[in-house]
């Protein structure tokens, strides 16, 4: 049986189709990850964690 045959035996309409609903059922759990309620806070520690260094300056809460 050659490679031809055999790939024209295989059913591949249905792979394109798995992946639309696998990336439809992800964008549906970001979008509502996303608009969760408390996510605000998480969404504001992370989006400053590039500016952090790990030092801590005084006055901004810091007991020194």
């Amino acid at each position: 049986m050659s490679m031809s045959q055999l790939m024209s035996f295989m059913d591949l309409d249905l792979w394109p189709q798995a992946a639309l609903v696998l990336f439809f059922g992800v964008f549906v759990l970001v979008t509502v990850r996303l608009f969760a309620r408390g996510q605000k806070q998480a969404m504001h520690e992370a989006a400053n964690l590039p500016f952090e260094d790990g030092t801590v300056t005084p006055g901004k809460g810091d007991a020194r």
